[in-house]
C-alpha cells in the first residue's frame, strides 16, 4: 500500500492538494511529565502557607528536571516559594533565578490575583535546533517519497505545523516560522496557534517567499 499525506484536499479550483499534518512532541518533555506535575503541586502548596497570592505561571527547565536528583528537586518549590516572597515585579528570567539558586526553572511570570492558582510551563533545548526545524526536516525527507509514491495524484503539498503546545519558551522555532526564515520543498506551510490550555486560536500562512514563486510557477504550467 502506497503511502500518502494525512488528507487530500480539493482545492476550489478543482486540483488535489496533499495536506501534511505535524505536531512539535519533544520526547524529553514527555519523559518529564509526572516529575513537573509533583513539582507545581508541590510549588501550589508552599506558596499557599506563605500566604502568596497571585497567578504564578512556573516554566521549567526540562532537561534540569530530568537530570536534578530527586532530593534536590523536592528543594525547587521552597526555593520558588522563598523567591517570590522577596522579589517584587511581574517577570523573573534565568539569570536572575539562577543567581539567587533557584533550580530547574527557565522562568517565572506573576500576575495579580486573590488567590493562589500556579500554572505549569516548560522549556526544552536542543542540540540539533529547534523542534520546528527538526521537523521540517523529516517532513522535507518524507515529501520527496510522497511524490515519488504519488506522482501526479497531488498538484500541491501543504505541511500544517501544529504550535509547540500550552506551556512552552520559545525555543527559537517559533520565531523562526513567523519570519519566514526557514527553507522548504513544501508549496504552503500554515502554522497552527493553540491558547494557554490547548484550544485552537487559529492558523496563519508561514510559506516562506521562495516556496510561494514556486507554487506561482507550476500554476502558470
Amino acid at each position: 500500500m502506497r503511502e500518502a499525506p494525512d488528507a487530500d484536499l480539493l482545492h476550489e479550483q478543482g486540483f488535489h492538494v496533499g495536506v501534511e499534518v505535524v505536531e512539535t512532541v519533544d520526547q524529553s518533555y514527555l519523559d518529564a511529565r509526572r516529575r513537573l506535575e509533583e513539582t507545581t503541586e508541590a510549588v501550589q502548596a508552599e506558596l499557599e502557607i506563605r500566604g502568596i497570592l497571585g497567578q504564578i505561571h512556573v516554566f521549567f527547565e526540562v532537561n534540569e528536571i530530568l537530570s536534578t536528583p530527586p532530593a534536590q528537586r523536592r528543594r525547587v518549590p521552597k526555593q520558588i516559594a522563598g523567591f517570590l516572597d522577596g522579589h517584587s515585579g511581574a517577570t523573573f528570567e534565568t539569570p536572575e533565578l539562577k543567581a539567587v539558586g533557584v533550580q530547574c526553572v527557565a522562568r517565572i511570570e506573576r500576575t495579580a490575583a486573590p488567590k493562589t492558582v500556579v500554572y505549569q510551563g516548560w522549556r526544552s533545548r536542543s542540540l540539533n535546533g529547534s523542534l520546528a526545524a527538526i521537523c521540517l526536516q523529516k517532513k522535507d525527507e518524507r515529501l520527496r517519497h510522497y511524490r515519488s509514491e504519488n506522482g501526479s495524484d497531488f498538484r500541491e503539498y501543504w505541511l500544517a505545523i501544529a504550535s509547540l503546545g500550552p506551556g512552552t519558551i520559545e525555543d527559537g522555532g517559533f520565531e523562526m516560522l513567523l519570519e519566514r526564515d526557514f527553507a522548504t520543498d513544501f508549496d504552503r506551510v500554515f502554522l497552527i496557534m493553540r491558547g494557554f490550555d490547548g484550544t485552537f486560536v487559529g492558523a496563519q500562512d508561514v510559506t516562506p517567499v521562495r516556496s510561494q514563486l514556486g507554487e506561482a510557477a507550476r500554476n502558470e504550467r
